[in-house]
């Protein structure tokens, strides 16, 4: 059975290079439409985009919205690749723009074939009152000892709360951290 993809771009070229991905792929019926646009289509199996930072894939998720429990594929250069693929999850898929169609059509179908009521963003890993605090402080800048001086705790006890949003939310750096948080638009 053939699927139907919205082919979501921003230029011309864009949309070429969406067109071309996606026309190797003789299951998937494939319609264009400009992102700023996008119009709700009822019969629509997957939204696919192309993306060159992350404040266009933040833009992007926001469209997505508007297409209720239809997943997102986005195609992300690969200097991008690492920091993009963060944005993960059972909704959006984001691929290097140099996949193979074998693997391109795996994440298309495996985007595809997740259940409606699985199509939610997976919530934020249970964070304890002071991680959120944590978390609020590195967001508006403080360094460790800043922190520390502000919540009224030892500054081990913040490579404490660190170490433990580390290992919660699967980040290894501060920066990863940050941008961890931003992508779930966390809120204190």
């Amino acid at each position: 059975m053939r699927k139907k993809a919205i082919l979501l771009y921003r230029n011309e070229e864009d949309r070429r290079f969406l067109l071309g991905k996606t026309e190797r792929l003789p299951w998937l019926i494939s319609e264009t439409h400009p992102v700023s646009k996008s119009t709700r289509t009822e019969d629509c199996h997957i939204l696919i985009s192309r993306t060159e930072n992350l404040p266009s894939l933040l833009s992007l998720k926001k469209v997505m919205l508007s297409y209720k429990d239809i997943p997102l594929l986005v195609f992300s250069p690969i200097t991008q690749f690492s920091v993009l693929r963060m944005m993960d999850s059972t909704t959006c898929k984001v691929v290097e723009e140099s996949i193979d169609m074998q693997g391109l059509g795996d994440a298309i179908k495996t985007l595809i074939t997740v259940n409606p009521n699985q199509c939610k963003e997976e919530p934020s890993c249970s964070l304890t009152l002071r991680e959120r605090q944590v978390i609020a402080l590195i967001l508006s800048g403080e360094e460790n000892k800043e922190i520390a001086a502000k919540m009224g705790i030892k500054l081990s006890t913040v490579y404490a709360h660190k170490k433990n949003l580390f290992l919660k939310t699967g980040m290894h750096t501060t920066s990863q951290l940050v941008v961890w948080a931003l992508l779930r638009e966390f809120a204190p």
